[in-house]
């Protein structure tokens, strides 16, 4: 569950060796080519890697993950949006619900729950981060996720979701 927001850079944050995963979202068609998506992959290509391992395009990735280990821990690529250009294609909430179960559940395996995470779904994907946070929030129970806002005149207005 979240449990905290900060401003900040997401990677220094993560390699900080603070946390246990960094999760990130991202759509079905293997490209990583802009948004937090691209930064991730940019400073650890092994993501792209395991994300090109999966089936470019194929619907059925929502909800789902792929998962590369790093020296600061795991990072889930977790499909949260279909499309990248499509906007009636894109977010799908029953994706983040699933995709957070799985990782919930992945992460209690290895007796871990410490996770970094941006406000997924809420920049490129145009989703509403009220709804989404809820969504998180029930999925993950046994989780203590930080969100990360990359943007320092955002992240007032996020505060308001720990009230």
């Amino acid at each position: 569950m979240i449990t905290k927001y900060i401003s900040g850079d997401l990677i220094t944050l993560f390699k900080s060796h603070n946390y246990d995963a960094m999760v990130h979202g991202c759509n079905c068609f293997n490209t990583m080519g802009k948004g937090v998506a691209k930064i991730i992959k940019d400073e650890f290509p092994l993501v792209l890697t395991v994300d090109q391992a999966t089936l470019s395009g194929d619907r059925n990735k929502l909800g789902t993950y792929s998962k590369c280990f790093t020296n600061y821990g795991s990072i889930y690529n977790l499909y949260t949006q279909y499309t990248y250009w499509d906007k009636s294609d894109m977010l799908s909430l029953q994706a983040i619900k699933s995709g957070f179960i799985r990782i919930n559940n992945d992460l209690v395996l290895t007796k871990e729950s410490k996770i970094i995470i941006p406000a997924i779904g809420a920049g490129l994907a145009r989703g509403n981060w009220s709804e989404i946070k809820d969504i998180i929030n029930d999925a993950t129970p046994d989780l203590d996720i930080t969100v990360v806002i990359w943007n320092k005149e955002e992240y007032s207005k996020y505060l308001e979701y720990l009230k």
